[in-house]
């Protein structure tokens, strides 16, 4: 398998004052790579509502493993895909439309994980391990996808809770959601928050001093031009 490089922008501290009956949360990144709207900091209720029904894509009622941010997981099917379609409830006269959502993703360790994807890595037009996705139904009832440019993150190998914004993505009344998964994400918490954006202030630290070392010896057979060790505080 080959190795995996991480390439770190930037970094920094974020400070975020805000109403005290408000949480503050940002999006997190996605495999589409598209950044418009990354890192916005959306502020929602400190008791979003719960979608009225959550269903897994086997039938399952979900919706007590996502109504409490308890430890208490979804599960999911490693390297296929997976479903939770959701009823987000009249939200007619809803002018911001956000979903609160805690989760993660295991990534497989095993050498079957691996054969699974170079399976399919030279295939023309498959993704070996394609990202999620979010569909919502059209007039005629149909399921249609979301736009790209909008599409669901992928979360981290950790728990963090993020934003995902829905404004202006429902083209019915119909406020029906569903997030489609291929990698093993499991779902702590999904909430709907449609109070308006409120008045923060947002304090920025960037860093004094970035200092890259190697922390131990792999076996990595990664070659080419990479970042000198030592001071990279100008990069970041």
């Amino acid at each position: 398998m080959a190795d995996e490089i991480f390439y770190l922008d930037s970094a920094k501290i974020i400070a975020v004052d805000h109403p005290a009956n408000t949480n503050v949360y940002s999006t997190t990144s996605t495999l589409l790579y598209n950044l418009t709207g990354q890192g916005t900091i959306y502020t929602v209720s400190s008791n979003p509502a719960t979608p009225v029904s959550a269903v897994n894509g086997h039938g399952q009622n979900v919706l007590p493993q996502i109504s409490k941010l308890d430890g208490n997981y979804t599960t999911g099917t490693m390297w296929g895909w997976n479903n939770i379609t959701l009823n987000l409830g009249n939200l007619a006269s809803a002018s911001d439309i956000k979903l609160v959502v805690a989760g993660k993703i295991t990534w497989p360790t095993t050498q079957a994980g691996g054969n699974n994807f170079l399976k399919y890595q030279n295939q023309p037009g498959v993704m070996p391990s394609p990202p999620p996705y979010m569909e919502i139904k059209a007039a005629n009832g149909s399921w249609v996808r979301v736009p790209d440019n909008r599409q669901f993150p992928l979360p981290d190998v950790s728990d963090n809770t993020f934003v995902v914004n829905l404004t202006g993505l429902f083209p019915t009344n119909d406020y029906e959601l569903r997030i489609n998964t291929y990698q093993n994400i499991q779902f702590d918490y999904i909430g709907v928050d449609t109070t308006p954006q409120q008045d923060i202030a947002i304090h920025i630290i960037l860093p004094s001093s970035a200092n890259l070392q190697q922390e131990f010896t792999t076996n990595s057979y990664s070659s080419e031009a990479f970042t000198k060790y030592g001071d990279v505080k100008s990069l970041l």
